[in-house]
């Protein structure tokens, strides 16, 4: 299957693998490879917000150093019908720095282990991640990390 319009002349399969490489490149903190995938014009809509390019990898930034072993494991990358590629995965790690989170939550160090479902619904134009949504409940992680919700 070849997707037209902001994909080109993209197949399925490259989509897929633009989409894994996206998210090896965060599981292996190479963020230079990482931006070097996103468009100009990247937005993520994050649960609690909207970030554009830069403020999205702070947050990425944020988050692993409260979880500094952060990996996602790709279970499924399918594409959808409309041209997107939707990836389920799993957020792993341990909680062993301090992790700031939105509202003004933050949570010290507790040593316990995350295990969260993470979905990734991502928009590829010319070869590049230009919009992603990002989904996970905060409430379980925080109850995960020992925090109050």
């Amino acid at each position: 299957m070849t997707t037209e319009g902001t994909n080109g002349s993209m197949t399925e399969a490259e989509l897929l693998s633009l989409a894994r490489q996206v998210i090896e490149a965060v599981n292996e903190r190479d963020l230079d490879l990482a931006m070097s995938k996103l468009a100009p014009g990247y937005v993520a809509e994050w649960p609690d917000a909207t970030l554009e390019r830069d403020a999205s990898i702070e947050r990425e930034i944020v988050m692993m150093t409260g979880i500094p072993d952060t990996r996602f494991e790709i279970g499924a990358a399918t594409m959808l019908a409309d041209g997107r590629v939707l990836v389920e995965a799993t957020v792993k790690g341990t909680h062993t720095g301090e992790l700031v989170l939105p509202f003004g939550v933050t949570l010290p160090p507790t040593g316990r282990e995350l295990s969260l479902p993470f979905d990734f619904v991502m928009t590829f134009a010319d070869g590049l991640l230009a919009h992603e949504r990002l989904r996970f409940d905060h409430h379980v992680l925080i109850h995960q990390l020992g925090g109050t919700d």
